[in-house]
């Protein structure tokens, strides 16, 4: 059911997208509206977020960690910090050069691959192990 709904809202935000407005939609279920960003903004902020998060996790790990990293954080865990951070700003690099990418199946991957990274993240956001 979801799926479909995305698939739905997608198709109706790429038309939009083509002509460079924010898709406007209106659920007939419960009469909501529902403002669909385009892809193109989509994947530019999620590069803007991308790389604040990779370059702080690099540049300033510990700082950038409060209350997740302790003050007498080991040289093990900057490091594992810095160096996941790298990835962060590939990943930020890869999603700004697509925002302008024409639809094919390499920009549905990378689409379909930042859906399933923000969805795990959101899904352990704020987990506490004891």
């Amino acid at each position: 059911m979801l799926a479909g709904v995305i698939v739905q809202y997608m198709g109706v935000a790429e038309e939009g997208a083509r002509a460079g407005q924010v898709a406007h939609l209106r659920s007939a279920a419960n009469g909501c509206s529902l403002y669909v960003m385009t892809l193109k903004t989509l994947l530019a902020a999620s590069a803007v977020y991308q790389g604040i998060i990779g370059l702080g996790m690099m540049l300033v790990p510990r700082q950038f960690g409060i209350g997740a990293v302790p003050s007498d954080a080991s040289p093990e865990l900057l490091a594992f910090l810095r160096i996941f951070g790298g990835p962060m700003v590939g990943i930020a690099v890869l999603n700004w050069l697509a925002r302008n990418a024409e639809p094919s199946r390499t920009r549905d991957a990378i689409v379909a691959a930042d859906m399933v990274g923000f969805g795990c993240a959101a899904r352990y956001r704020g987990e506490r192990r004891t």
